[in-house]
């Protein structure tokens, strides 16, 4: 037997949550170093933010933003990224072949982005 939806766009049910279509920023691939946090980079603000992605962001409309994602997640101790970059503790991610995690994208630059943002 096959399944059959039928989908009647005038007979609205109810509204579903923007909450449900949240995200999530993973350490790997440079999504954050080099991705959205880039201190130095030509299009980087101040605070070491990439403008351009910050932009697409916004026009993303992200409504709820997770952090740490993904298997970063298992490592990480939100206050290893609170306090002056210096004085941060530095880890090694095991998860990728011994990389250093020196938490300067860490809880306090997690929530500035999410302000910037809007999220």
């Amino acid at each position: 037997m096959k399944a059959k939806i039928t989908v009647n766009r005038e007979k609205v049910q109810g509204e579903v949550s923007p909450l449900l279509f949240g995200h999530f920023m993973e350490h790997a691939f440079g999504n954050i170093y080099g991705g959205v946090y880039d201190p130095g980079h030509p299009l980087s603000d101040e605070d070491g933010f990439r403008t351009d992605v910050l932009e697409l962001l916004k026009e993303v409309k992200v409504p709820i933003l997770r952090y740490p994602g993904g298997n970063f997640v298992s490592n990480y101790h939100w206050e290893d990224g609170v306090g002056p970059k210096a004085e941060r503790k530095r880890m090694v991610n095991t998860n990728w072949g011994g990389v250093t995690e020196d938490n300067s994208f860490g809880t306090h630059e997690f929530m500035e982005l999410c302000r910037q943002i809007g999220c």
